[in-house]
């Protein structure tokens, strides 16, 4: 069975394409990357700070809830500075 020319896919084109891809949105998620530091952003940190500490909580592991506390407090005063700063430049 033959194949038409027409139908014929270069499939390193396809391939090529498709990493292009894959490598523009992992890039968003590596260190550094294209997240941008919005309070958005900065909330789902939060949220995720919060979990932790209280799962530390049901465990009792107190030094390790209290050292996630002081993280949620920097992460907290940074969100608050960066929506005053979106709230500002949005007027």
């Amino acid at each position: 069975m033959t194949t038409p020319k027409n139908i014929l896919i270069d499939t390193n084109l396809i391939t090529n394409a498709i990493n292009t891809q894959v490598n523009l949105e992992r890039n968003k998620y590596t260190h550094g990357g294209l997240l941008p530091i919005q309070s958005t952003n900065i909330l789902r940190l939060i949220s995720e700070l919060e979990g932790s500490y209280q799962l530390l909580k049901y465990h009792a592991f107190d030094d390790d809830m209290h050292t996630l506390d002081e993280m949620k407090k920097r992460y907290y005063k940074l969100y608050f500075k960066t929506a005053k700063q979106e709230r500002d430049a949005n007027n």
